[in-house]
C-alpha cells in the first residue's frame, strides 16, 4: 500500500535570445503546484514569476502565492542563490514547498548554462567546477581532472579534450 506519492518536474527552455524560462513542478498526495521563472541573459535575474498552486493541504496555504513575486529581480548567479532563496520565500509568512521549487529552478538554470553559454566543454566543465567545487565526491576533484573523466552524453566514451 502506497501512503504518500511525489513527484517533481523541472524543465528549462530558450525563449529567445535573452530570455530562459525555467519550469518547476510538484505533485503529491496533497500538493499540486508549478512555478516558472523567466530568467533575463542579460544581467541573470528572474524578470517574470508566475506561481500556481491547484491543490495544497491547508485553505491558508493559497495565502501564499504572491509570495513568489518577491522573486522579481533575483540575481540568480550571486552570491548563494539557495540559501537565500529559503530565506526569501520559506518561514512563517513563506511556504517551504515553494522555495524548494525555487531552489529546485535554480540548478536547473545552472546546468542549462552548458548548451547556451559560448565556449567548448572544457570552458563549460571550468564554470562548474567554480559552482559546484566541494559540493559532493565527483566535485571535489579538480576541473581538470572532471576534463579528463568526463563523459560524453552522446556517445558514452570519455572525453577526447
Amino acid at each position: 500500500m502506497i501512503l504518500f506519492n511525489r513527484s517533481r518536474s523541472c524543465t528549462a527552455r530558450l525563449m529567445n535570445s535573452d530570455t530562459l524560462l525555467i519550469s518547476s513542478a510538484l505533485l503529491d498526495s496533497v500538493h499540486e503546484m508549478e512555478l516558472t521563472l523567466h530568467i533575463s541573459l542579460k544581467d541573470y535575474t528572474v524578470s517574470n514569476v508566475h506561481f500556481e498552486m491547484k491543490r495544497a493541504p491547508y485553505t491558508f496555504c493559497f495565502e501564499v502565492l504572491d509570495k513568489a513575486e518577491e522573486l522579481k529581480g533575483f540575481n540568480v548567479l550571486r552570491g548563494s542563490p539557495g540559501k537565500k532563496i529559503y530565506q526569501l520565500l520559506s518561514g512563517e509568512d513563506g511556504c517551504l514547498q515553494l522555495a524548494d521549487l525555487a531552489s529546485e529552478g535554480m540548478k536547473i538554470f545552472n546546468q542549462s548554462l552548458v548548451s547556451i553559454l559560448p565556449g567548448g566543454r572544457k570552458e563549460m566543465l571550468k564554470k562548474f567546477d567554480l559552482m559546484l567545487q566541494g559540493t559532493c565526491h565527483s566535485h571535489s576533484r579538480t576541473a581538470e581532472e572532471k576534463i579528463k573523466a568526463a563523459y560524453s552524453l552522446v556517445t558514452g566514451q570519455l572525453s577526447q579534450e
